[in-house]
């Protein structure tokens, strides 16, 4: 048996950046004599490596693949797949051989029966196919399997078929955690029947996220069923990118992308056969749409294997410069939107909400938070407003369509529809946030419960009396951070503030440019 070296703090070190860049090979079958590749050493590791990584954990990461007789870790994005493997709430089978065999969706069943929460299936790339995606969808539709929260599945690369799309609808409807369903290159094909099946499931869940990318045998037919019925409010990204679409699913992209039914943000369509007729149609529809920030219609030439010529590749580039201008238009139209609505919110909240406490008995609300904690309890009865400026108590003494006239003025991207859909949320008691924060280490904590990371960076980084005080919010509180000083300021991480910001301009339907 060959010498043993230290392969866990070796691992440990490419894995999360203390090594050079590259990919590492491990031969883990009597072959001592090859190298670690890329990685400066020679460590013979011998037959001992499979229990070595076991024990770490890193043998079932997607980040681990078995490439015959050989382990390869990825360098890219180690760090996250890592991250999600050894978290209890994600469950990891990405090219793992154990769920190429028969009873594999048991297996996968009995590890989220073993963990008290799940968020998120990654199963890509092995070959569970129709048995034993029927198998997971079934448990996962069950009202044991109702009982996880999963908010993402990856299940593209696994042969799935026309059955299984069925049995992921019946999972899809009227699920409210589902946010990201990951379905590229599979075998499903355009069926009518299956198709409205699955459009109703959308329909009625909140999934935001569909990829159906590399499902050649779909067609027009899949699209001629999928795109007319599609009206959810919520999806925001649709990848239709080679699923075999030609000119005869432009018409229904065109309607479908200029309807009111449209919330997309993201729509991709790449390595189709739409041709430069059709992505000029798709174009001229675009022209109404105001949410797409991103799309992408690349290589949409017609036939195959055929050869641009000159004039074609012009025309094909100047409808990518149109459509890069009409993105931005929308980037630029949705960004000020979203800025004047938190304006005209920050503005109506102090008048209309005086107006209105004159009349609203009931200006308190009954609990201090949403949470089981320990909070101190909130004094029941009416609060008294605060105290105005002569100014401002003039301005009081209007009409109220005078002031929602003046706020405007505040506002000016706004539409009408959605200056009234903001002033009625700053009218309404019962839209005021909590009156004391959760306290830290009452117990609160969630799924719901948001909490910030302080950015080590920050020069004041350390100081609670400073950065983390109850009144301003922080960690473990819910009412918010102080600005600029949390992750989500350099983009580290997703500020919880932004994402209720997010969530309120999605509610009063100020999140995009909405014309008169």
């Amino acid at each position: 048996m060959p010498r043993m070296i230290d392969c866990a703090g070796d691992l440990k070190a490419f894995l999360f950046g203390r090594n050079t860049e590259g990919t590492m090979h491990i031969y883990a079958k009597g072959e001592h004599d090859k190298s670690v590749e890329d990685g400066g050493s020679k460590p013979a590791l011998g037959n001992e490596v499979p229990d070595i990584l076991r024990k770490l954990g890193m043998l079932s990461s997607p980040v681990a693949r078995l490439e015959k007789e050989t382990l390869v870790f990825s360098k890219s994005s180690r760090y996250h797949e890592m991250k999600g493997f050894l978290s209890e709430s994600h469950i990891t089978g990405s090219g793992v051989p154990r769920f190429r065999k028969s009873g594999s969706a048991q297996k996968i069943i009995d590890l989220i029966e073993n963990r008290r929460v799940v968020y998120t299936l990654l199963l890509s790339h092995n070959e569970l196919g129709d048995e034993g995606c029927v198998t997971l969808f079934d448990f996962l539709s069950s009202a044991k399997g109702r009982r996880y929260p999963i908010s993402e599945v990856q299940i593209g690369s696994n042969r799935l078929g026309n059955t299984s799309l069925l049995a992921i609808s019946n999972y899809l409807k009227n699920n409210i955690h589902l946010r990201c369903l990951d379905l590229p290159n599979n075998a499903f094909i355009g069926d009518e029947a299956i198709t409205s099946a699955f459009v109703h499931a959308i329909n009625s869940s909140r999934l935001e996220i569909l990829n159906l990318a590399s499902n050649s045998s779909l067609s027009d037919t899949f699209i001629s069923s999928f795109l007319p019925s599609l009206n959810s409010c919520f999806l925001r990204d649709l990848n239709l990118t080679a699923t075999g679409l030609t000119e005869a699913s432009v018409v229904h992209i065109a309607n479908y992308v200029s309807s009111d039914c449209c919330y997309l943000s993201a729509f991709s369509g790449n390595s189709n056969f739409l041709g430069n007729t059709g992505i000029q149609a798709i174009y001229g529809a675009l022209c109404s749409n105001y949410r797409l920030t991103t799309v992408s219609v690349f290589a949409n030439h017609s036939g195959i294997n055929s050869e641009l010529d000159e004039p074609t590749r012009v025309e094909t580039q100047r409808i990518q410069r149109c459509l890069k201008v009409l993105v931005t238009r929308n980037k630029c139209l949705n960004k000020q939107t979203r800025i004047d609505a938190l304006r005209l919110l920050r503005y109506s909240r102090p008048l209309l909400l005086r107006s209105a406490g004159k009349e609203d008995k009931s200006f308190v609300t009954s609990a201090p938070c949403d949470q089981p904690c320990s909070c101190l309890p909130v004094p029941r009865g009416r609060a008294d407003p605060p105290s105005s400026s002569s100014s401002s108590s003039s301005l009081l003494k209007l009409p109220t369509e005078i002031i929602h006239h003046i706020l405007s003025f505040l506002a000016p991207n706004l539409s009408s529809a959605q200056r009234i859909r903001v002033f009625q949320y700053a009218s309404s008691a019962s839209t005021l946030p909590q009156l004391l924060p959760c306290l830290p280490g009452s117990g609160s904590h969630g799924p719901n419960h948001t909490i910030c990371v302080p950015d080590p960076s920050n020069i004041e980084f350390g100081d609670a009396g400073k950065i983390w005080k109850i009144g301003g919010g922080g960690v473990g509180v819910g009412g918010g951070c102080a600005s600029g000083k949390c992750l989500g300021a350099s983009n580290s991480l997703v500020c919880h503030r932004e994402q209720d910001r997010a969530t309120w301009l999605f509610a009063v339907r100020c999140d995009a440019y909405e014309r008169d």
